[in-house]
């Protein structure tokens, strides 16, 4: 019971944090929102608030490998460029990073 709570209090401070360091959305974020597909963070965004995310909840990201997770900003190359999968990252996976204090 006491892990559940402290579970809920730390999704709750997370969803503020992106809250705070994006917009409102018109939809609820869950554990399994993914920052990518549902939230639209890529490219220079997804590394800006991933710097602040560590920062604020005090997760280590040394070994994280952005790029397996976001896609870079669009430009006029991308017609070029073969299209890639990405890893995806969820709320529920900065959670888990909150409390082991390590995002990889």
């Amino acid at each position: 019971m006491i892990q559940m709570k402290k579970e809920i209090n730390i999704f709750s401070e997370l969803r503020q944090f992106i809250i705070n360091e994006r917009w409102e959305y018109d939809f609820e974020l869950k554990m399994d929102t993914s920052l990518q597909e549902d939230l639209g963070i890529y490219g220079d965004d997804a590394s800006e608030i991933l710097q602040k995310f560590c920062q604020r909840f005090n997760v280590e990201y040394s070994d994280f490998l952005f790029d397996d997770y976001f896609r870079p900003d669009s430009d006029w190359t991308d017609v070029f460029r073969k299209k890639r999968t990405y890893k995806g990252l969820t709320l529920g996976d900065l959670v888990n990073a909150i409390k082991l204090g390590k995002l990889a």
